[in-house]
């Protein structure tokens, strides 16, 4: 995902806490801080390996990551939303009620995710955590963007089905 979304860097999250939250007898916070830039190198190097064009042409790379920032905070036309609580509500009807084609559906699919996303709070934090982190994070980001383009939110279905398999 790194080389196909500037934003697929935020899968290193669940990777990252996962070192730090895996249960051990022994709590070595220098092993586990190695281990996270052991994770990171690997990232870094596979990262370059499928876009060399960020190593050979790194102006012309940064200069198009800057311009899809841009484009992203400015807006896109017809896909243009306000930033905030708007697009984050746009965002969360989207993925919880167009799950299916049929309405009945959508809303079954989204009610048994929110329930899912409720139990595994209440259940296990250090889990809820590891598994929410992405879709989180993700969220928080994109809302705060001018563009609504829903191809962005696709990445987040997983999850969406993760939880719902949770809240049935």
């Amino acid at each position: 995902s790194c080389g196909s979304k500037y934003p697929g860097g935020l899968f290193l999250l669940p990777v990252v806490l996962g070192i730090f939250l895996a249960p051990t007898t022994e709590v070595n916070w220098l092993r586990k801080l190695r281990w996270s830039f052991a994770t990171l190198a690997v990232f870094v190097i596979t990262f370059l390996a499928i876009t060399p064009g960020a190593f050979i042409e790194t102006t012309t790379f940064i200069g198009d990551i800057q311009s899809e920032i841009a484009h992203y905070k400015r807006g896109h036309g017809t896909y243009g939303v306000e930033p905030g609580l708007q697009h984050l509500g746009q965002i969360l009807t989207y993925v919880l009620n167009t799950t299916s084609p049929y309405p009945v559906l959508g809303y079954t699919m989204g009610t048994a995710t929110i329930l899912g996303f409720v139990c595994l709070i209440r259940t296990s934090d250090r889990h809820a955590l590891h598994i929410l982190s992405v879709p989180i994070a993700y969220l928080l980001y994109f809302s705060t963007q001018r563009v609504m383009i829903v191809r962005n939110l696709l990445v987040l279905l997983p999850f969406v089905a993760i939880l719902a398999s949770i809240g049935i």
